[in-house]
């Protein structure tokens, strides 16, 4: 397959789309709500926004005609830029993620969208994207760019004599994870969704007040409802009763279909049902994982488990849990899914408690929110109180973080716990590791405690803080580490 080849033709279609969709407020402001207003900058905003649409049209246009992808032997290349033209080359074998998106209008017009990325995928050339291509296209060329990844490195390791003879299968793909309903319940609580109808509530009867004068009417309806008790509690339990269907319908939208399988090399993730996203992530480039678990999720013994990979995308796709598996899993299940698709960093350790010195430490240090908010307080003159409050939240935090911090070393592994409000606990091992340092304050070195920070090879960096650990534990951590270049020469 070497010629260019063009995205699909309906990718104008959604770029129109996602046009008026971000062109709807403007257009209420400028042509209804200011319709009647001929000052000059409503005027000039209209023929503005009108020379924008079709400027943006114009856009949308060239900039399929002049975008083209090419897959040559041992490289994708991708080429783009209606008038500064850009290149962008990656071979197959720096391939590490692939993902699919497919949005609402995509599968409304049969289409997807496919994201190759690299372990430097927060620049710009080391990501190629086709925006817009049918879904047998995708299928086709993802197969396409797995089999010749795994050809090179099946070639690798014939070159290096590590498998002789060794007849090459396709590794088969199982599923080890789908979303139940009793699961997609538990994740509409625990993500309070459940309480979005009041917002949207909130300013259905703000706007509808402001351009339909419509005040009078809603404080009418008010004072209607509050005047008796069985009319208030009937409201309250419809709208209770909404907003638990709509929690439900837009957690089962997003979180429906939740699929996790994996083969011998890499993990599929699958979720939504109106929107569709599907990712593929190497098991040899995950780095390590980050547990989380806020209060709710706490108490329902759920958490989410998140992937630390070296092939991650930008922070925004980041936190929009392209490396996580299903945020809601029950601790058990998190546990047995880890022990089947990436067992080698499954460990069970025995956490440590932070010494009781740790606990002093934690009290002792400088309170730098109570100074702003004392210092707030003689310049606004509000009442102290506030300031007590801030004191007294920022002891509870510093005594829950002393509470909640476990740390252990486990053979290959270092493990870390900690939050105050919410709990995340790391897992990597060794050769993972990037770099490790000690360090010490002066309320530290009283009570022979220290602070280790440890980097791990990720994209974005992902960085480890351990504060108020034994010193001992402090030089284990250093020694463990020295081992790793010893290790890897073994090898």
């Amino acid at each position: 397959m070497k010629l260019d080849i063009r995205f699909h033709p309906l990718y104008m279609v959604v770029s129109m789309i996602n046009l008026l969709k971000g062109a709807f407020i403007p257009f209420i402001l400028l042509f209804i709500i200011q319709l009647g207003n001929q000052s000059f900058i409503w005027v000039a905003g209209r023929y503005v926004f009108v020379a924008y649409i079709v400027f943006s049209l114009i856009r949308i246009f060239l900039i399929w005609r002049t975008t083209t992808y090419r897959l040559e032997e041992d490289a994708f290349i991708l080429k783009k830029g209606i008038f500064s033209k850009t290149r962008t080359t990656i071979t197959y074998r720096r391939i590490q993620n692939i993902q699919r998106s497919t949005s609402a209008f995509h599968k409304l017009l049969g289409i997807t969208s496919l994201q190759f990325s690299t372990a430097a995928a927060s620049s710009a050339s080391s990501v190629i994207d086709i925006e817009a291509i049918s879904r047998q296209e995708a299928d086709e060329l993802e197969d396409f760019v797995k089999d010749l990844i795994g050809d090179l490195q099946s070639e690798e390791l014939a070159e290096s004599e590590l498998e002789e003879n060794a007849v090459k299968q396709k590794p088969t793909q199982k599923i080890y994870f789908e979303a139940t309903k009793k699961q997609m319940i538990k994740a509409s609580f625990t993500s309070l969704r459940i309480f979005i109808i009041f917002p949207i509530l909130a300013f259905i009867i703000n706007q509808g007040s402001e351009l339909f004068q419509m005040e009078d009417v809603f404080e009418e309806w008010f004072e209607l409802i509050i005047a008796s008790y069985i009319l208030l509690a009937i409201v309250i339990i419809i709208l209770l009763l909404l907003s638990v269907v709509i929690g439900m319908l837009t957690t089962y939208l997003q979180y429906g279909r939740f699929i996790i399988s994996s083969d011998e090399e890499r993990i599929y993730i699958h979720r939504g049902i109106l929107s569709e996203k599907s990712f593929t992530i190497q098991k040899k480039k995950v780095q390590g994982l980050k547990i989380k678990q806020n209060i709710l999720k706490r108490l329902l013994k759920l958490s989410e488990i998140r992937l630390v990979n070296i092939a991650q995308q930008d922070e925004e796709e980041a936190s929009e849990a392209t490396n996580s598996l299903y945020p809601f899993l029950e601790n058990k299940e998190g546990k047995r899914l880890i022990k089947q698709i990436l067992p080698r960093y499954f460990v069970e350790p025995s956490l440590q408690k932070l010494p009781k010195a740790a606990f002093y430490t934690h009290l002792i240090q400088v309170p730098y929110l109570f100074i702003l908010a004392v210092i707030a307080y003689f310049i606004w003159s509000f009442s102290f109180w506030w300031a007590i409050a801030v004191l007294v939240y920022t002891m509870i935090a510093r005594i829950l973080q002393y509470l909640f911090t476990r740390y252990a070393l486990e053979g290959e592994f270092i493990v870390y716990k900690t939050g105050v409000w919410s709990v995340e606990a790391y897992v990597t091992r060794r050769n993972n590791v990037m770099e490790v340092s000690v360090t010490q304050n002066i309320f530290q070195r009283l009570f022979s405690l220290a602070t280790i920070q440890i980097s791990m090879r990720a994209k974005p960096a992902e960085i480890i803080s351990i504060e108020h650990v034994p010193i001992t534990f402090a030089q284990d951590v250093l020694h463990w580490y020295e081992q790793r270049e010893v290790q890897l020469v073994e090898e």
